[in-house]
């Protein structure tokens, strides 16, 4: 009990002598983490593929080994190893109360290797997520803690965080006074205007258009060279980014000026880790997989409260005809807009356009007409009709053409799950071109389609018919959506999305068809892309019960890439069902993988003859079906599990002995399974001399 005390008064007493207010500190006076380095390769809260980098990234040149030094005074809080996400890690609590962390090390300070490695050899597991005591590390600012590397599964560089108490990750720049100059002003790609809502028209279409930006020498902006006309509710969205040793990195903050109003503005200071996944609600995820680029929203939508829109005024940013009064009002004919982007050392680039509120084709008072002066010689059998509809989260536009003018305008019908047929307005782009619009009433799900007749002056009629399937998914109740022949089911929980949308699946082909995995199912896109969950939602494909081997089954999902990646192979074998979580809308498609890991013992080789002394025991380890599972990789010497590492970008399993081996015959184990179970397993005997 004595014991006990004196432990708590000691660690009370270095608490508060880490912790006394220092007077030379300040936001200004942090130590930079690898003198000499200070070019970047990522920058605070830039998109990433699946959330925002929540550091910096610094580049070590290629270079292995570079000491790292702590920031400031302070003590090791938590050390992490592991084959993937930071590699080998430390975090320090800093004197101001604020973490560093340190990720990607090549290894730590000698006496904290130490440590880890005792750590380890006691579990027998590489991947440690440990608490020293705060006594048992107490670092001096500019103290080594550690060596750059390239661990996690990432070329060389140094990955580096601020966060507070509250876990908030903050932006470094404003910590290191003059060490991280840019002189190198951003550039501004691309802008893109997204219509919102039935109403709302872009260039009289209701996708979204995307504009290239031009640079100015002499007046030194960029600028769009087209005015462009819309209506309605519009959001405006921007593809810029900085670059640093030729990589595109992210910017600072964004600021959006109408008529010389500021509506919106998007910085980069800070956020919380549960908006760390939530990168697609300010990146436009449809434009992106596309592989339009990245296009940053000045704009909230819908539930969105993510910390980067920190001064949004009006509307949430979202521009609008129908009160030019407001801040982000648009006001009847020419607006004039502007675009500040800068970067973190305080560099700026504008981008000047103009929009023109004007109605559309749909509201305007002059009339079409339609009907030809003469029409004794018209063929009502050689007229061809086109038609097309076209999907939103919320509403659908029917476009239909002739290939010369009809005598007489078409009419348009939409029935929902049985019930009366509605007629819509169908209004003319020219003669030979109608368009038409509707808004889905929600919950009247079911089988739903669109019916477009053309008649003739003696009676006659052709007809155009569209039939899909109408599935709701709300805000408060959530939903289900099914593809059309039952084997896949979506399902999406109250809560889970901040918008009332009518979600597809439709049956595509696989293309690619992978290799080493054989497709069970055909593919099932899922729709909108541009959807993004609060929380995952789940998906389930059924497979038939004479299914051979089901466990080696997997879904999988091809998103924007080069190849299928697994997802998820949790199986109810009484239901014959494979479910998954998913966070947004994909391609997805039932597999099986029927291969086991490879594995090539490199050192020792069977039968050989070793020294005793720092045996460095590997082998290769591969996998192109799911995967390897790195949870589930195994090293035994002579029947003993021992902490060895995977190095996946190397595909390779090593351990170094603590201690000599004694003389005679030995044997090393290796185990590997891949992500859907299948397993390969290996023994080497070998002689120490």
């Amino acid at each position: 009990m004595k014991s006990k005390a004196l432990r708590k008064i000691l660690f009370f007493a270095i608490g508060i002598f880490l912790f006394l207010p220092l007077p030379f500190l300040n936001a200004g006076e942090y130590f930079w983490p690898i003198e000499g380095y200070y070019a970047l390769t990522g920058t605070f809260g830039e998109f990433r593929y699946s959330h925002f980098h929540a550091g910096i990234d610094i580049s070590t040149k290629g270079l292995i080994g570079l000491p790292i030094k702590a920031i400031e005074n302070g003590y090791v809080y938590r050390i992490r190893t592991s084959p993937v996400g930071y590699g080998r890690a430390i975090y320090l609590l800093l004197a101001d109360g604020n973490f560093a962390i340190y990720g990607h090390l090549s290894r730590f300070a000698p006496k904290i290797e130490r440590w880890v490695q005792a750590n380890q050899l006691k579990s027998c597991e590489f991947s440690l997520n440990a608490f020293p005591e705060p006594s048992s590390f107490p670092v001096k600012k500019g103290e080594v803690i550690g060596y750059s590397g390239d661990t996690g599964n990432v070329p060389p560089h140094l990955h580096f965080e601020l966060r507070k108490k509250e876990d908030q990750p903050i932006n470094p720049f404003h910590y290191f006074d003059g060490s991280l100059s840019d002189q190198t002003p951003p550039f501004i790609a691309a802008l893109a205007i997204n219509p919102m809502g039935v109403d709302s028209t872009v260039d009289e279409t209701w996708e979204t258009k995307i504009y290239q930006a031009r640079w100015d020498n002499q007046r030194k902006y960029y600028y769009l060279p087209k005015n462009i006309y819309t209506w309605g509710e519009c959001g405006i969205e921007v593809f810029t980014y900085d670059l640093s040793r030729g990589y595109q990195v992210g910017i600072h903050k964004i600021q959006l000026f109408v008529n010389g109003q500021l509506v919106s503005t998007l910085q980069y200071d800070s956020f919380f880790y549960r908006e760390y996944r939530n990168n697609y609600w300010v990146v436009d995820r449809e434009l992106f997989l596309k592989g339009k680029g990245k296009f940053q929203r000045l704009y909230r939508r819908p539930g969105d409260n993510l910390s980067f829109y920190f001064k949004t005024e009006g509307r949430d940013g979202i521009l609008s005809t129908l009160s030019p009064s407001s801040i982000s009002g648009l006001r009847p004919g020419k607006n004039y807009l502007k675009v500040i982007v800068e970067n973190s050392g305080k560099k700026k680039r504008s981008l000047l356009f103009q929009l023109i509120a004007q109605p559309p084709f749909f509201q305007r008072k002059e009339k079409v007409d339609l009907l030809p002066k003469d029409f004794s010689d018209f063929n009502f059998k050689e007229l061809k009709i086109t038609s097309e509809i076209k999907h939103f989260e919320d509403f659908l536009v029917i476009e239909t053409s002739t290939n010369y003018p009809p005598p007489l305008p078409p009419r348009c019908y939409f029935q929902q799950n049985g019930e009366k047929e509605k007629e819509i307005v169908l209004f003319s782009r020219s003669p030979k071109d109608y368009v038409g619009r509707y808004q889905i009433v929600p919950y009247l799900d079911g089988k739903a389609q669109a019916r477009i007749v053309f008649y003739s002056p003696a009676g006659e009629k052709k007809e155009k018919v569209h039939s899909f399937t109408v599935q709701t998914i709300s805000p408060k109740k959530g939903g289900t959506v099914v593809s059309a022949d039952g084997l896949v089911r979506i399902t999406i929980g109250p809560d889970e999305i901040n918008e009332i949308m009518f979600p597809r699946v439709e049956k595509v082909p696989i293309k690619p068809c992978p290799r080493f995995l054989e497709p069970l199912s055909p593919a099932y896109q899922c729709k909108p892309l541009g959807v993004t969950f609060n929380s995952p939602g789940k998906i389930t494909f059924r497979y038939p019960r004479s299914t051979l081997n089901p466990r080696q089954l997997a879904i999988f999902y091809w998103d924007r890439g080069t190849h299928w990646h697994y997802l998820s192979s949790r199986n109810d074998s009484m239901k014959k069902t494979i479910t998954a979580r998913i966070p947004f809308f994909a391609k997805f498609a039932l597999m099986r993988d029927p291969f086991a890991p490879v594995i090539q013992p490199c050192f020792p080789s069977s039968g050989s003859y070793v020294k005793p002394d720092n045996i460095r025991f590997s082998a290769r380890i591969n996998d192109k079906g799911s995967g390897i599972n790195y949870k589930k990789i195994f090293m035994l010497i002579d029947g003993n599990k021992v902490p060895a590492e995977y190095v996946p970008k190397r595909s390779t399993l090593f351990f170094v002995t603590p201690k000599p081996l004694k003389a005679g015959p030995h044997c090393m184990e290796i185990i590997a399974s891949d992500l859907v179970g299948n397993r390969s397993k290996i023994k080497v005997a070998f002689n120490v001399v």
